[in-house]
């Protein structure tokens, strides 16, 4: 009876622990699927993997017509490459829900339309990308008449009451936005991770 009662807790354990590591993978291929479709612009796709939540502060029409117009304007167009995850930190429990920080980067690579012979305004937008960016991660490309872009960014992945499968948010340290989002608790518990 005992070898019995041993072997049902050994398969009850491990039955535990592949269910933890299915999941994290779960998590590891959504957030994939997600920087791919983002690589890609397939907006649709990428608002699909957005934590739902946020369509209560900003329609979802709304955001994907933004991300149309801010990819595309009549100045320039970005396209975004060599999309990875940087780190992923523990995935954490808070009433119902799971979440997880993770810090990801990206190349945007800025276009503009016009053959800029002068180099005029490229010399507008370095400036202020350097700021915001680092100058380390800003490069002027003349032959291909654009200005390559290293971007780190940090998200949030949410499993909850909300989002029933993984999904994720651009975590903005400190904006209100955020404080409509998640719990206090939540926002505390992520900001632990550096």
């Amino acid at each position: 009876m005992r070898i019995l009662s041993f072997c049902v807790a050994l398969f009850a354990l491990i039955a535990c622990k592949s269910g933890g590591s299915d999941d994290l993978g779960v998590l590891k291929q959504r957030m994939q699927d997600f920087l791919e479709a983002n690589q890609k612009q397939d907006f649709k796709k990428v608002l699909d993997y957005t934590y739902p939540k946020l369509f209560e502060l900003v329609p979802k029409a709304t955001l994907e017509q933004s991300m149309k117009e801010a990819f595309a304007t009549p100045e320039f167009q970005m396209k975004t490459d060599s999309l990875h995850i940087d780190s992923l930190y523990p995935v954490f429990k808070a009433g119902k829900g799971q979440y997880a920080k993770v810090d990801y980067s990206m190349v945007i690579r800025m276009i503009l339309n016009e053959k800029d012979s002068t180099g005029s305004a490229k010399d507008i937008y370095i400036p202020v990308f350097n700021e915001k960016f680092g100058e380390e991660n800003v490069r002027r490309d003349d032959a291909g008449n654009a200005i390559h872009i290293i971007v780190h960014s940090k998200m949030i992945a949410a499993k909850d009451d909300v989002s029933k499968e993984w999904t994720f948010v651009n975590l903005r340290e400190g904006e209100q936005m955020m404080e409509k989002l998640f719990s206090k608790e939540i926002m505390d518990k992520i900001a632990t991770y550096k």
